[in-house]
């Protein structure tokens, strides 16, 4: 399997306390799986038995929203830890592309800009359950902004939109700002779900502020309201 267009100049580095020896097997699933990604979310669809739908469809198979991205690719990935038993892989894989957030049902976009090209990151687990293929999941991002989620008492198995607001920084060009997007969702968001729904938007507000960059930005708040 291979990615679309020029993904696979990148190759893959380790970071400096991952002294583990990861097998040929584990870094070439890695690139297939990777590659695999970036051809769904290129062509906008959401099934793949190698990359967890949490990826393609954030909030869940019943949301109405999808990840899109067009002309991915990949610029770096790195390996930030390794797991025995069960094996696995913590990747941090940084990618340029028109990368957003699109309702499904609509086509519109309710965070990012298609339009624009951007650079950002993603962190996802390679891992592997029995004699099952390698698969992507969403990996744990080192940030931990506090978080506050205050639900409707509507129906939870109906579409409902939801108001994500997030507040951000980026040291390394000293900005801060904040975004909100709002998104139908069946049920309110968890955590890293609000935050991969959100992170579209934040990328596109500093892309505009200061071009094309590798963007690490901090995230200082996190609250989802259910209209």
């Amino acid at each position: 399997m291979t990615g679309p267009g020029s993904a696979w100049s990148a190759e893959l580095t380790y970071f400096r306390d991952v002294t583990e020896i990861v097998p040929a097997e584990a870094e070439n699933a890695a690139r297939e799986c990777i590659a695999a990604w970036a051809i769904m979310v290129a062509a906008g669809k959401s099934d793949s038995p190698v990359v967890s739908g949490r990826l393609l469809r954030p909030g869940g198979p019943e949301a109405r929203t999808k990840v899109v991205v067009r002309d991915p690719r990949i610029c770096r990935i790195q390996i930030s830890r390794v797991d025995p038993d069960p094996p696995a892989l913590g990747l941090v894989v940084d990618i340029q592309g028109r990368r957003c957030v699109i309702d499904s049902d609509t086509g519109e976009p309710v965070s990012g800009n298609p339009a624009q090209q951007t650079w950002f990151y993603e962190f996802w687990n390679l891992v592997r359950d029995g004699h099952q293929p390698w698969r992507l999941t969403p990996g744990q991002d080192p940030h931990d902004p506090s978080y506050s989620c205050l639900p409707s008492s509507g129906q939870r198995d109906q579409p409902r939109v939801f108001i994500i607001s997030c507040g951000f920084v980026e040291d390394s060009v000293h900005y801060g700002s904040s975004v909100s997007i709002s998104v139908r969702l069946t049920a309110p968001p968890a955590r890293d779900v609000a935050v991969q729904l959100v992170l579209p938007a934040i990328y596109s507000q500093l892309t505009a502020f200061n071009g094309l960059s590798d963007w690490r930005p901090s995230l200082t708040g996190l609250e989802v309201r259910a209209l």
